[in-house]
């Protein structure tokens, strides 16, 4: 009778050690997580911009990409896996001399975008950017296409051959 019941026993240490384990290893938070490939383009030059990705163990930091841009063109390409938003941060140390991260930035990544273009525009006050995210995906914005997005606060319209364009803003 012993016999018989220590299988059962061993069996429902190993069910609970499994899934205390697994319990372990759980995203942090209930955000869905995405994986995006995306470039940054900025109206004026990045530096001293990060973001973070969740660490693949619960015992580890959080892994952090330093991240550039130049106001004449895209950046490189970079990767994120994590949940939405995607935060941006800026380094800091305050007056007691901690190493603290200042959030500038943030969007939310569509579960269905997985290439992207993000567009940081600075704010007036201080060091702060509104983020948009453009689906940059070659089935989004085919080849030999061209793509206007007007980061002012006013919409134009104007002529391009012999097609009228008018493109509102992005930014409201």
């Amino acid at each position: 009778m012993a016999y018989t019941k220590r299988p059962l026993i061993l069996l429902a240490f190993v069910l609970l050690a499994t899934l205390s384990s697994m319990h372990g290893y759980a995203e942090p938070s209930s955000a869905p997580i995405v994986s995006l490939r995306f470039s940054l383009y900025s109206v004026s030059p990045l530096k001293d911009i990060f973001y973070e990705e969740p660490a693949s163990s619960p015992k580890q930091p959080p892994v952090r990409h330093n991240v550039t841009a130049q106001s004449h063109g895209r950046s490189s390409i970079y990767n994120y896996r994590g949940p939405t938003p995607i935060v941006f941060y800026i380094a800091h140390t305050d007056a007691d001399g901690n190493d603290v991260k200042i959030p500038v930035a943030s969007a939310t990544v569509p579960l269905t975008l997985k290439h992207g273009l993000v567009i940081l525009v600075s704010e007036q006050d201080g060091p702060h950017y509104t983020c948009l995210i453009l689906d940059d995906s070659a089935k989004s914005h085919p080849m030999g296409m061209l793509r206007l997005v007007n980061l002012s606060r006013f919409g134009f319209e104007g002529q391009m051959g012999t097609s009228a364009v008018k493109v509102a803003p992005v930014i409201v």
